[in-house]
């Protein structure tokens, strides 16, 4: 009987200890102020319906923005819950796709106060990126307000503009300075 229950416990340990389901990581090399999704699971990048299955640029999870969803799942998080310290500076690097020509989509990282937007900015995938329907690099930065409030809320995401067309994000990594 102890032998059945310590093979039980052992795997019981095992499993908890590789099934965390957190693949926002914080990384010491990134001085804890790192957050990274491939969007096979959601801490700090939300729960959305526009993560969809398919040909993802790594695992097999995307988000995607089009006609019928403008807005893509993304980043997410209170500045209180990032650092107790004044941050400064967000960078972003993604992977990106855009179906074509007509889609109009931006990379937008944002501070949301309550219900209104504290300052945000839209970097163009059809200027960053170099071909359609095509996975490539996708990177913005945004320099935070000073008068930054720890319940202010720092976003990533993707927008369709103009509601044509798909674009898709995957491997979003948001670094923080501070």
């Amino acid at each position: 009987m102890k032998t059945i229950f310590a093979i039980a416990f052992i795997s019981l340990s095992f499993f908890v200890s590789c099934s965390s389901g957190d693949d926002s990581k914080k990384d010491s090399e990134h001085n804890n102020l790192y957050y990274f999704s491939d969007f096979e699971n959601y801490l700090g990048f939300g729960r959305s319906t526009n993560i969809q299955k398919g040909e993802a640029f790594s695992g097999k999870c995307y988000s995607k923005a089009d006609s019928s969803r403008p807005f893509s799942a993304g980043f997410d998080m209170t500045v209180s819950d990032i650092s107790s310290k004044k941050l400064k500076k967000v960078e972003v690097t993604s992977k990106a796709w855009l179906s074509d020509k007509d889609c109009e989509a931006l990379l937008v990282i944002g501070v949301q106060r309550g219900d209104s937007l504290v300052k945000w900015e839209g970097f163009p995938l059809k200027e960053k990126l170099k071909e359609f329907k095509t996975w490539d690099e996708l990177k913005g930065t945004l320099l935070l307000p000073q008068n930054l409030e720890s319940y202010d809320v720092i976003k990533v995401y993707l927008w369709n503009t103009k509601n044509k067309g798909e674009a898709r994000i995957d491997d979003i990594a948001v670094q923080f300075y501070e």
